[in-house]
């Protein structure tokens, strides 16, 4: 901070700005930076919600029964799987490989 901006600031005093207000207008204004934050938390999801596209994937359950966990369900999903012999060039991938998919 140089000299000029120091000498702003030195007379400066927020607790008389807010001070000043009534206090049914110091809640509104705590009222809608609250409700700002809330929408920025929401509005994001909701947008994808509302303008996104529904993908089906076709899945296979499988129902394992664990000793520590219980009964559970995981969810195997059928894109998930290659079919190595109907893709091209196939001889380049194995078992456990990375595969990138545009949807």
């Amino acid at each position: 901070m140089n000299e000029a901006s120091r000498s702003r600031l030195a007379g400066f005093d927020p607790d008389a700005l807010i001070g000043t207000l009534p206090s049914a207008l110091r809640f509104f204004l705590a009222f809608l930076v609250l409700a700002g934050l809330l929408a920025a938390l929401f509005l994001p999801r909701a947008q994808i919600l509302s303008s996104g596209r529904e993908v089906r994937l076709a899945i296979v359950p499988v129902d394992p029964r664990d000793l520590l966990r219980g009964d559970y369900v995981i969810l195997n999903y059928a894109i998930g799987e290659l079919n190595l012999t109907v893709l091209p060039g196939d001889d380049g991938f194995r078992r456990g490989d990375p595969a990138f998919v545009v949807l």
